[in-house]
């Protein structure tokens, strides 16, 4: 399956509400290439993210994962050009993550 691609600045409102069967209830991106920074942002406690496990992802620019109140979001196995940056969120597991630069708040762990 080929990865899908998106422009910096455009709005990514194929990723609300998102659906993998393997992932029933968690939104998702998955297989997806984005040609600049992705912020997923302010997301209830019911609803959990999981970024890539499904799927890699590569994002040129910046991941930020902030203010996303679930305790089971998860950011796996994705390729990261810039920063991943997580803050404010209810918890954020995963791992192997290729980050160009660096990681910080509960993202520091899930580098490779």
């Amino acid at each position: 399956m080929a990865a899908a691609r998106y422009a910096v600045g455009e709005r990514f409102s194929s990723f609300r509400r998102a659906s993998d069967p393997l992932s029933f209830g968690t939104n998702v991106i998955c297989n997806h290439t984005v040609t600049g920074n992705l912020t997923v942002h302010n997301s209830a406690a019911a609803a959990p993210w999981n970024l890539g496990l499904c799927g890699e992802n590569t994002i040129d620019g910046n991941l930020v994962f902030d203010h996303n109140a679930a305790t089971t979001n998860a950011i796996t196995g994705n390729t990261i050009g810039k920063n991943l940056a997580c803050t404010g969120n209810g918890d954020v597991t995963g791992a192997n993550n290729k980050v160009g630069r660096g990681a910080t708040g509960r993202c520091v762990g899930l580098k490779t």
